[in-house]
């Protein structure tokens, strides 16, 4: 009897179980605590790598563009991002796979970092191993066939299955760094001084060579059986030039001088622009105004348009649609590719000058 009695007292007793609910209550918490310390401080550790990371791929590239290995400099850079704490850092130049894998022009940088885990035992675990890469590529090594010199960040417009570029790029003035500082984006003579014109307006129905002289005031159409040829030389328009479906323009050793003036290559037309070779519009098939003029230059013959060398209107809105030649080079200040063109930078024999905008990104 009395060891039931002991047994039922002890059963009824509940002094101490708030202590024993605290001690349970309280592992938990710090467990809870614990936890999110861990993540917060993975979290922190992360962000400060990929800082890291990033500058260091960075300086990588930039090590690239000017011709020295890429370990010194991402190494230098990523520990000092680091703020002096220790880790480990890798290189792959170039990356070992991905979109950018084997491309020479391209580095990416790891950085890792092993931290210490609170209540590592009690959580399982002696400690967290936290990575953050970064990859930099260098642009714009090869000539560019497209060149956009507006500051606006859609001056150059140009689907992917409408363009395609063998062995040349595209370069966007407004989306070119700062640093390091772009070269010049159009190494081309202003063109002369405007040359008389005649009054009227010239409508070519038949065959028409032009060697010299002015040209007319009122501009040039050139209309559906029309073949115009311009010789020789540089000829100045002083107004608009047309060339109409079923019309004909060519140029022979010859730079056609735009100025401010618009130009229409309408769809069905021919034209067959060939650059002087000599001479100081050498390799310049059509040249247009420094400065701003709010022209349109409409090269939209499509399949009838052989324009060889370079066109330069620096002030004109070009809407381009086709090309045949093994070079062509467009500088404007936007251009809007509306329709299948095919570009290259073939210019071997042809005085063009190419124009190229290395520079860095981060690509991921």
């Amino acid at each position: 009897m009395p060891q039931r009695r002991l047994t039922a007292s002890l059963w009824q007793d509940d002094r101490g179980a708030t202590l024993v609910f605290v001690a349970l209550a309280s592992s938990l918490v710090l467990g809870v605590a614990a936890l999110g310390l861990n993540v917060a401080l993975s979290v922190t550790t992360k962000a400060r790598l990929q800082r890291a990371a990033d500058a260091g791929a960075h300086a990588a590239a930039l090590a690239i563009l000017a011709g020295r290995p890429p370990s010194p400099d991402a190494q230098a850079v990523a520990l000092a991002n680091l703020g002096g704490r220790p880790a480990r850092i890798r290189i792959e130049h170039p990356p070992h796979d991905g979109p950018f894998a084997a491309w020479a022009h391209a580095v990416r940088l790891w950085v890792e970092d092993r931290r210490p885990v609170l209540l590592a035992r009690w959580l399982g675990g002696h400690g967290l191993t936290v990575r953050s890469s970064a990859t930099a590529v260098v642009d714009g090594i090869e000539p560019a066939c497209l060149i956009a010199l507006a500051p606006e960040p859609q001056a150059l417009q140009a689907e992917r299955e409408r363009l395609q570029l063998d062995g040349c790029g595209l370069i966007e003035a407004g989306k070119l760094p700062s640093f390091p500082a772009p070269p010049p984006l159009n190494p081309y003579p202003v063109p002369p001084a405007a040359a008389p014109c005649v009054p009227g307006e010239l409508r070519v129905r038949g065959d028409l060579v032009v060697r010299s002289g002015p040209l007319p005031c009122g501009g040039i159409r050139v209309d559906r059986g029309g073949r115009l040829i311009l010789a020789e030389g540089v000829h100045a328009l002083a107004g608009p030039l047309t060339v109409a479906p079923g019309g004909r323009l060519e140029t022979v050793q010859a730079t056609l001088v735009a100025g401010g003036q618009p130009l229409a290559f309408l769809p069905g037309s021919e034209v067959v622009l060939r650059p002087p070779i000599t001479g100081p519009t050498a390799g310049v098939a059509v040249l247009g105004a420094p400065g701003p003029s709010g022209a349109t230059g409409r090269l939209l013959a499509g399949a009838g348009q052989w324009i060889l060398g370079a066109v330069v209107l620096p002030g004109h809105t070009v809407q381009l649609a086709g090309n045949g030649s093994p070079c062509l080079q467009v500088i404007a200040a936007r251009i809007l590719v509306q329709g299948p063109t095919r570009l290259s930078h073939g210019c071997q024999g042809v005085p063009v000058r190419p124009v190229r905008a290395p520079h860095v990104r981060l690509v991921e």
